[in-house]
């Protein structure tokens, strides 16, 4: 059994659990409605997106247990960008558009979509009102600099996420995990394989996070909702991650996905 496959088997375990949480918070909606005077429609909107939810993670931790054996990995020929030292990543208007890699000119030089049918975001708001966000599936598409799409990258729904890298094919490339935190430190590890590419640390209370190559060295710093002092008026409404590069080397793709990674999980804060 490949480290993928493991890994996926044991995610789809994580999402079946999960789901059984939802769905008992269903349940425990629907008597607090036969029990108690309250409005009937609040209920339902409650339980909508749990419900949704609940479904969604069985299924989908089923699929990924059921066929963890056919996510083989590829070998990927790697990727790289020519891009300035310090970038920003972020949402330019509301929680719905995407998010982009700009340079300080703004500059364009990526940028990942959510995948959803409109029935799909009309949950995902149910959700939001009702807190109940953190535990959604997601679903993106990253297109490159030339606006072509490149990568799928799945979030997995629960109340511990990972996210899956896949190519255009459905094979997997990569992970991303975020180990269980001590004290107020969070780190992240990206992985090919079994192989630790990137980790990402940070104290929470900083807002600043450092990324690391394997070796241990720093190879870049974000700042959340940092304002560029020589882009001020492009930046300084909009919530993303100032990114400042230790050297002048292209990014790998595998960085530049893990950056998109890191952006969900800031801001999901």
């Amino acid at each position: 059994m490949t480290q993928m496959e493991e890994v996926l088997r044991e995610d789809g375990k994580r999402q079946i659990k999960s789901a059984g949480v939802a769905l008992v918070v269903v349940l425990v909606i629907i008597v607090l409605q036969m029990l108690l005077d309250t409005s009937f429609l609040y209920g339902i909107l409650f339980a909508i997106p749990f419900g949704l939810f609940g479904i969604t993670l069985l299924s989908r931790g089923m699929r990924d247990i059921r066929f963890a054996g056919l996510a083989a990995t590829t070998e990927n020929q790697v990727g790289y960008q020519v891009v300035s030292k310090r970038m920003y990543l972020g949402i330019a208007m509301g929680w719905d558009d995407p998010a982009r890699l700009y340079d300080m000119d703004g500059a364009i030089h990526s940028e990942m979509k959510e995948k959803k049918s409109l029935v799909w975001k009309f949950v995902l708001v149910l959700a939001a009102i009702f807190s109940s966000l953190p535990i959604a599936p997601r679903n993106y598409i990253f297109y490159n600099q030339s606006k072509e799409p490149t990568y799928l990258l799945e979030k997995k729904g629960g109340l511990r996420s990972r996210y899956f890298i896949r190519d255009l094919q459905g094979n997997y490339l990569y992970y991303a995990e975020q180990q269980k935190q001590t004290g107020h430190d969070m780190i992240i590890h990206f992985y090919e394989k079994a192989n630790v590419l990137w980790t990402a640390e940070s104290d929470r209370y900083l807002d600043v996070i450092t990324v690391k190559n394997p070796e241990g060295m720093e190879v870049m710093n974000l700042k959340k909702d940092a304002i560029p002092v020589e882009a001020a008026d492009r930046f300084g409404s909009m919530s993303g991650l100032l990114i400042e590069k230790r050297d002048h080397e292209p990014l790998p793709d595998d960085l530049h996905l893990f950056l998109y990674i890191l952006n969900k999980k800031v801001a999901a804060w």
